[in-house]
């Protein structure tokens, strides 16, 4: 089969690098391999409904093992028994992503994997700080945003007062 030559390059650039935020990705491929430290999961996550995805290694063995158990727990693996990596291709989890530059290239990692339950709470919070406060996701403070958002929710009491205000703020 023949491929077509292009005279004339399209400049418009396909920025796939998502916010800081929790976000719904899939098993696009899966493999082992092994690293400095111990064994590797190298895997390729596309976000899910959304242009993009993640490349991440996730240490199997030795000390960053904590992050293949949340990997684990994602995808809602069983507790025990064994399963082939090519099993992994097509599994849906959550995860907080953050967007990082590394070599002046600017890409997307995993920060953590979420059990499914967590990730559910973690999105009706995030929808009460995006109302709330136009903060969005990944923000440095965002940990502390969400618990005044979650406490507000929790006792309507600590709520901004409702007494009318003049444009600077000051009661009418």
């Amino acid at each position: 089969m023949a491929t077509k030559s292009m005279d004339v390059l399209d400049l418009k650039r396909t920025n796939s690098i998502k916010p800081n935020g929790v976000y719904q990705l899939r098993v696009e491929s899966a493999e082992t391999k092994n690293g400095n430290k111990g064994l590797l999961l190298m895997l390729r996550l596309r976000f899910v409904g959304q242009t993009g995805s993640i490349f991440q290694s996730v240490p199997v063995t030795g000390d960053g093992s904590f992050m293949y158990d949340a990997f684990l727990d994602a995808i809602e693996a069983p507790a025990n028994g064994k399963m082939k990596v090519s099993e992994l291709r097509g599994k849906n989890l959550w995860a907080k992503v953050y967007s990082q530059t590394y070599n002046e290239q600017e890409s997307n990692k995993i920060k953590q994997f979420l059990k499914p339950a967590l990730a559910a709470q973690l999105k009706e919070t995030e929808e009460v700080v995006a109302a709330a406060g136009e903060r969005l996701r990944g923000d440095p403070g965002l940990e502390a945003d969400v618990d005044f958002a979650t406490k507000v929710k929790d006792d309507p009491s600590l709520e901004e007062s409702s007494d009318p205000t003049d444009d600077d703020g000051f009661p009418i």
